[in-house]
């Protein structure tokens, strides 16, 4: 089928992309970010590299203070586990965004009350994300931030909101065992970030027609989209445009509303979604820090253990060097492991 062409005037684009998909241990994070854009041929732009997105190029730029280099670009490359200060670049990004999205607050505890609300009690309720918040400030550099929120106060893009899923074993357990497996979950809480985000479209552009359009990264390989689409969306009306091996695009309409959601191939190396990527990977490195201190505590002298980036052949490495641990401690493991 090809693509509808129109000439369509967005106002607002909603970016997701997520981390920790393919671990067995620690959260799975989705982010998802809410900018206000001109007015562009956004039909024109199918793979987000023609120039109607021109507007995002002021966050291509590297910026560099004080010897350090920060810049917005697929999480997976910028971040390299066991380097000293690899987190740093992906910390100060989510600061700034934090901050472009008007959380003036420096505390990941004063800010996951709104952008992670749904998740709230289940990381209260998991021992081993006890320190997540306190680990959150670690290498801030004020500098830094500042030449960010300069750089990014001269782009026409705005970002106007930013929430996160973080989602425990427990949690995710749950849901598959409610049937579903790991690219419907994935997909349902993803798009049930896009669903809370288009709210707040909706209260920041009250009596006007709102066009959406939405960016993701492919969920597991997955290439049908519209079932799970229908699902989120029930009240809107779904009309398929593309399906292809590089990219699904479907257009979801409502009152004065209109969703136009892209799930293609790499594109978490369109900016919007880099970010968003950058956000996720931040925050799941940042639990897996706070999982890796709460079972080293646990061992005490007694254990030296290696740290996990909760890959499935490591977490069975790890997971077979804490067995007395997780059996002295009476721990129920699907908090720790998840199913799938």
């Amino acid at each position: 089928m090809n693509a509808v062409r129109s000439l369509s005037r967005s106002t607002y684009l909603i970016a997701t992309d997520e981390a920790g998909y393919g671990p067995k241990l620690g959260p799975l994070v989705i982010a998802s970010t809410l900018w206000s854009i001109p007015t562009v041929d956004v039909d024109a732009a199918n793979d987000a590299t023609n120039d109607a997105f021109a507007c995002f190029d002021t966050f291509k730029s590297p910026i560099v203070v004080q010897g350090k280099t920060v810049v917005i670009g697929d999480s997976k490359k910028l971040f390299k586990p066991g380097t000293a200060g690899s987190l740093d670049g992906l910390r100060h990004a989510t600061w700034s965004a934090l901050r472009a999205s008007g959380h003036s607050a420096c505390e990941l505890r004063d800010c996951l009350a709104s952008i992670a609300a749904d998740d709230i009690p289940a990381i209260a309720d998991t021992p081993w994300l006890a320190t997540f918040t306190d680990v959150w400030n670690s290498g801030v550099d004020d500098r830094i931030g500042a030449a960010i929120d300069s750089a990014w106060a001269m782009a026409t893009p705005k970002i106007i909101a930013l929430r996160v899923r973080i989602v425990t074993p427990r949690e995710f357990n749950a849901a598959c065992a409610q049937g579903l497996n790991k690219a419907d979950l994935l997909s349902r809480m993803t798009l049930g970030l896009v669903a809370t985000l288009a709210g707040v479209c909706q209260s920041h552009c009250q009596n006007t027609t709102r066009h959406i359009d939405v960016f993701c990264d492919r969920h597991g390989g997955r290439r049908f989209y519209g079932g799970v689409l229908q699902h989120v969306f029930s009240d809107s009306a779904l009309s398929i445009e593309l399906e292809t091996a590089n990219q699904s695009t479907y257009c979801l309409r409502r009152d004065d509303e209109r969703l136009r959601v892209r799930f293609t191939v790499k594109g978490d190396s369109f900016v919007p979604v880099a970010l968003s990527s950058m956000v996720a990977k931040f925050l799941r490195e940042t639990a897996m820090k706070s999982f890796n201190q709460y079972f080293t505590e646990l061992a005490g002298d007694t254990l030296q253990l290696r740290p996990t980036a909760g890959y499935p052949l490591d977490a069975d490495r790890f997971l077979a060097d804490v067995e007395s641990i997780i059996v002295r401690e009476k721990m129920d493991r699907s908090t720790l492991v998840r199913s799938r």
